[in-house]
């Protein structure tokens, strides 16, 4: 009984939800809903709430995985969205999370389906012998290879080890398991993979429209507003900072090229079309200039990958684009030029000064995972001109002072992995294949994305992962393309030998 309830045996070589099953899970979502409103009107303790939310959603996602997988996808841009959970008198417990435990709502899903997933995977695999529940790694050499630096950095944090290698768990090995490893084991098919980009991209139109709604809500000056992250009743979804907007769109705007690609009718074309241009415009407007670099670099990819034979054709053109984008490029300029563009720019220098001075005292590990802004708060000069201590903007700066060069190659190789499976898979793919302008598309976004942790500060964040996740997965579902491919580009090589 257990098994055809919840693991669902006879469903599992392809699930469709339909009917009296689709039913179920509406009223489920319904009960749920009804649940939390009544123990938070009622005033019963939310630990406890918390508890039997925790077991409800398990149940669901052992035998629902994929509905799961949905819900980590749409939610990874939203991390303002922040649940707290108070954790009364439970000793260490207690002590250790400063009386309350706090989360973004998107690690909570992550790891609630993350526990029924390697469950149901390590019983379907082990004991019911499922091959096609084996759990993979991705690029485990490499991102092990990060992992153990920084847990050998911790040996350079000194009295502060304890929350350098707690900094080692969460985080870096919660990133790395939750958002690469399950979506990467749970896409298994075209199918979810698609449903995937869909909802990837509605977080991104949604995201889209919030900084729109933000043009004409937030107080500025100037004859242009700023796209920024705004809140609703106290909640800020996005969190505040115009880079927090400016990352997901980024990510998005490839997909939406993906999806635009394989529509099938006019309005659906039309629809993508203007979220496109919403996206794109959006993104601009943010004025965050890592973003524009990203995009730059994104256009830049694209082009010579797709369009590398016609652009000689329609190079005479380029001054049509040019002509759009140079009334942004001009505020750009202004823009820069303004207090808060200066200010943000000798923060960034002299983190980046901080960061070189680190990594040129403790050059083969670092201070240690975790410990930047720690040494930020005990450098006088910094806190004096800027006040509050923050983290390096600049993954490079980051890794570096916090991890030393070793960490620095271990960063390169674990970037580098995902860029070279992506160029692999687009090479090996025939050029008739509908998945190699997937790939394409997908390498175009995690440039993108990893570009844009250069200046930024999401280093471990699904906002940076769950895109990459997806890029691997899209080599993983079109993988089976590549063999006829290769085969035959063996047989020309054998007969030119």
């Amino acid at each position: 009984m257990f098994e055809d309830f919840i693991l669902d045996l006879g469903g599992e070589v392809h699930r469709e939800v339909h009917g009296e099953e689709r039913g179920r899970m509406i009223w489920f979502w319904l009960s749920l809903i009804f649940l939390v409103a009544a123990f938070v009107v009622l005033g019963y303790p939310l630990t406890l709430l918390g508890v039997l939310v925790i077991a409800a959603l398990a149940l669901v996602f052992i035998k629902y995985h994929r509905f799961g997988l949905y819900i980590l996808i749409f939610l990874s841009p939203f991390i303002g969205l922040v649940v707290k959970l108070p954790t009364g008198d439970l000793g260490v417990a207690s002590e250790f999370f400063a009386g309350s435990l706090d989360f973004p709502l998107v690690d909570g899903i992550a790891m609630i389906l993350f526990a029924a997933w390697l469950m149901k995977s390590l019983y379907l695999w082990k004991v019911k012998k499922f091959d096609r529940w084996q759990i993979y790694f991705p690029g485990i050499m490499f991102f092990g290879a990060f992992i153990f630096v920084a847990l050998a950095s911790v040996s350079m944090a000194g009295e502060s080890w304890m929350q350098s290698l707690k900094y080692c768990i969460r985080p870096i090995m919660f990133f790395y398991l939750m958002y690469l490893v399950l979506p990467y084991n749970l896409i298994r098919s075209r199918e979810i993979f698609q449903r995937c980009l869909q909802f990837f991209y509605s977080a991104g139109i949604i995201s889209a429209m919030i900084g729109f709604v933000s043009l004409f809500i937030l107080p500025a000056t100037g004859l242009l507003r700023r796209a920024t992250p705004i809140g609703f009743f106290g909640v800020s979804p996005l969190g505040e900072n115009h880079n927090l907007l400016a990352e997901i769109l980024v990510a998005a705007f490839p997909i939406g090229m993906i999806l635009f690609r394989q529509a099938k009718d006019k309005w659906t074309s039309l629809g993508l079309i203007l979220g496109n241009i919403l996206i794109l415009i959006i993104a601009l407007l943010t004025f965050a200039r890592t973003a524009w670099i990203a995009i730059a670099l994104e256009i830049l990819i694209y082009l010579v990958l797709v369009y590398r034979k016609e652009l000689q054709r329609y190079l005479k053109y380029i001054f049509v684009p040019i002509l759009l984008v140079l009334p942004f490029m001009i505020y750009m300029y202004v823009f820069s030029t303004s207090y808060v563009a200066q200010s943000s720019t000798q923060t960034r220098l002299m983190l980046s000064e901080i960061a070189l001075n680190l990594l040129q005292s403790s050059p083969i590990l670092g201070h240690g995972a975790g410990m930047f802004v720690e040494n930020v708060a005990n450098t006088y000069l910094f806190t004096l001109e800027f006040g509050q201590a923050m983290d390096a903007h600049g993954v490079l700066q980051k890794v570096g002072a916090e991890m030393g060069i070793a960490g620095l190659l271990a960063l390169a190789f674990m970037f580098g992995f995902i860029i070279v499976r992506l160029l692999r898979s687009y090479l090996l793919l025939p050029a008739t294949s509908q998945g190699r302008y997937i790939v394409i598309s997908c390498l175009v976004m995690a440039a993108g994305s990893m570009t844009y942790q250069l200046f930024n500060t999401n280093y471990y964040s699904p906002k940076l992962w769950i895109p990459l996740a997806l890029a691997l997965a899209a080599t993983k579902v079109f993988r089976h393309e590549e063999r006829p491919h290769l085969e035959k580009k063996k047989r020309k090589e054998e007969k030119t030998k």
